[in-house]
């Protein structure tokens, strides 16, 4: 009991040193910015170079993208806490998900499908952005209204995505190893968009960012705690992905991962934070010796990594069988789930496994 007390008096004094970070300054500008940002330019590079931006695309698919959509799966059926919680929505969800997609991709309707996804992926990557913001914003001392940020944010993304709805989203032809991506060439419907429509959206951004700006410098100058660098550095990659991307990119598939990048990654960094401060603070010794526990360990990281890398690899595969339906179902079913799991209210936790309030021994088991 001594030292299981005092490893956890160990973990709760790195949360309260590194409370401005997940981790720690490098580790959290490598994932929330850098790399996102290299790969994002990556991905811009070889738009006008199918097959190179075919590789790029498959390797960020399939070592990134694939294993952050099922880390939500993980989470639910490795942790016993949140298999409690989560675990009869998890299968009743997916199971709806997985029966309506299947019913529309093989009756000719995969162009719904498509849709659905070609405009949540953008609400669910915002919000993903909003709750980073948000999330650094409390870590910094943040005590004043988000709600400007929140809507300046919403704002400076969704208006390169009207600009980009006014001159349509169109999918080009893609073929892997001889099998043709069951999106190529098809174009996702978009009400009629006027040009004072697009020219209102930017001058909105424009405004609310603007607005966003005095308000800071105001809370500055009277000495109260403005967002901290982190909160400013999420925001601006976020809003700059979405204007490089929708605005000079015209292949949607490409525009689509160039805005995502940063957000895959970022997944994978909150989501490990997460996982391995769930079980450091636990007391349990049987959870120590689950297999989530020991794999979101620092020492296991490698191993952590090269599961997921696993997973994506099979998830690839199932790419190129039942017209993608597989990997579909899990995405819609990962943007649903995510909905519920990363909210405070019903998963009171995160504060602490998030490191936004320091871990007090009541709270580790909460």
């Amino acid at each position: 009991m001594v030292f299981r007390h005092s490893n956890e008096q160990k973990v709760a004094d790195s949360l309260r040193s590194n409370s401005r970070w997940f981790v720690g300054p490098r580790v959290d500008t490598f994932f929330v910015l850098g790399l996102g940002a290299v790969l994002s330019a990556v991905f811009f590079a070889t738009t006008h170079h199918k097959g190179a931006f075919l590789v790029a695309a498959i390797a960020f698919a399939v070592l990134s993208d694939y294993p952050h959509v099922f880390a939500t799966s993980a989470r639910v059926w490795l942790d016993p806490r949140e298999r409690g919680r989560y675990g009869r929505r998890y299968l009743t969800s997916l199971g709806i998900i997985a029966l309506v997609l299947t019913s529309l991709m093989f009756t000719g309707f995969t162009i719904v499908v498509v849709t659905v996804w070609a405009y949540w992926q953008v609400f669910h990557v915002i919000k993903q952005h909003i709750g980073i913001v948000n999330i650094y914003a409390s870590k910094g001392g943040y005590k004043s209204s988000r709600k400007l940020v929140k809507y300046a944010l919403f704002g400076g993304c969704l208006a390169p995505v009207v600009y980009r709805m006014a001159h349509g989203l169109r999918f080009s032809q893609y073929e892997v190893f001889g099998y043709r991506l069951p999106f190529s060439n098809l174009s996702v419907p978009t009400p009629p968009v006027p040009f004072v429509v697009v020219a209102g959206g930017f001058v909105v951004a424009g405004v609310l960012i603007g607005l966003l700006i005095v308000e800071q410098a105001r809370l500055r100058r009277s000495g109260v705690a403005s967002l901290p660098a982190m909160s400013w550095a999420t925001f601006g990659i976020a809003v700059l992905s979405y204007s490089l991307s929708y605005l000079l990119v015209s292949d949607l598939f490409a525009l689509i991962l160039i805005a995502t990048t940063t957000h895959s990654l970022q997944y994978h960094l909150i989501n490990w934070k997460r996982n391995n401060a769930r079980f450091e603070f636990s007391r349990e010794v049987r959870e120590q010796k689950l297999v989530l526990a020991r794999l979101s360990s620092r020492r296991a990281l490698p191993l952590y990594v090269l599961c997921f890398a696993i997973i994506g690899i099979i998830a690839g595969k199932l790419d190129t069988f039942l017209l993608g339906v597989v990997p579909l179902t899990f995405v819609f079913h990962h943007f649903y789930m995510d909905g519920a799991m990363w909210k405070s209210k019903a998963n009171p936790e995160l504060a602490y496994e998030l490191g936004i309030v320091p871990a007090r021994r009541s709270g580790a088991n909460a």
